[in-house]
């Protein structure tokens, strides 16, 4: 009896907190955004110095950056509570930074996804580009030239449209990193674990990438050398051409590429598929334990070693 008692009363406090909550969003017009503890508030900053260099370092904001529509610069931001910028010129570096006093019942948000930080610039040709991010999304539009890109997020997605750099250096822990019409010398992803993907680009030294757990695509990517590596990877390539070495490498998943060639590649996982198609003939040197391996016999071209414990392997050439 007792236990019936118990479960009826538990039944009617959820009723009636779920008819208090409908009547608390109705009351709000249905504005999740109001239960906020913090509110934020629209703020500018203009900057009148010149500089060649930008550093951002924020938190819980969506960043982008932007060509100015009047030629000048301008920090366009939210703040409230004890979350707060400082916008300064330092020795030839826009600063932009963050004060966060916040305690860490603040940072429990709704619907405040709009949270933007917005760096609008005047030129389009910097040195130096550096992003230091906990979450959210950082967006770079084409059109701007860099010597040196470094970005490092701790979760969220970065898209990387910058035309072209010198060096450039993407780190997010989990979640997306998008890099697309790019020419760079050097480029380097890493991810703990999300999707990587590199399109329409262009190494002239070489591309690196790491992930630990997730999903590498490339497409139609030039490089000096090219490498992949992670722990449970699908990678999937199309019509990457590398011009020295690509090593591709994981413990798990797949090893998946078309229309791609390299002076010489070296191919190894431990578990799982590896199939693809070269477009020039290769020497193929092969080590496995078990599993099935299908290559061409060929004494022409480039080697191409192939190392698996058990992956089933397929590689052709295209005619």
């Amino acid at each position: 009896m007792k236990i019936v008692k118990a479960l009826v009363t538990a039944i009617l406090l959820i009723v009636v907190g779920s008819l208090l909550c409908g009547l608390s969003f109705t009351a709000m017009g249905f504005d999740i955004s109001k239960m906020n503890l913090v509110h934020y508030e629209k703020k500018n900053y203009a900057v009148e110095e010149d500089f060649d260099s930008i550093r951002i370092r924020v938190s819980g904001e969506n960043v982008e950056i932007l060509p100015s529509e009047d030629g000048t610069c301008g920090v366009y931001c939210f703040e409230g509570g004890d979350y707060s910028h400082r916008v300064s010129v330092e020795d030839g570096t826009l600063v932009v930074d963050c004060d966060d006093d916040r305690e860490w019942y603040e940072y429990i948000s709704f619907n405040d996804d709009d949270r933007l930080l917005s760096v609008r610039l005047p030129k389009t040709e910097y040195e130096r580009l550096g992003i230091d991010s906990d979450t959210r999304t950082v967006r770079i539009p084409a059109g701007f030239t860099f010597d040196d890109i470094r970005i490092e997020t701790k979760a969220g997605a970065v898209y990387c449209n910058a035309s072209e750099a010198d060096t450039v250096s993407i780190r997010n822990y989990f979640g997306e990193i998008v890099v697309s019409g790019l020419t760079a010398e050097k480029l380097s992803l890493e991810s703990e674990g999300g999707r990587i993907l590199l399109e329409d680009a262009s190494c002239s030294e070489g591309a690196e990438i790491a992930i630990t757990d997730g999903e590498v695509k490339a497409e139609n990517v030039k490089c000096g050398t090219f490498s992949c590596s992670g722990d449970d990877v699908d990678m999937d390539l199309n019509r990457v051409l590398v011009s020295g070495e690509m090593r591709l490498s994981a413990e798990d998943g797949s090893i998946r590429f078309r229309s791609c060639d390299a002076g010489e590649a070296y191919l190894e996982l431990e578990a799982g598929v590896i199939n693809g198609s070269f477009l020039t003939e290769k020497v193929f040197e092969t080590e496995k334990v078990f599993g099935k391996i299908s290559v061409p016999d060929s004494d022409k071209g480039g080697k191409c070693h192939i190392v698996t414990t058990g992956a089933d392997v397929n590689i052709t050439i295209e005619k």
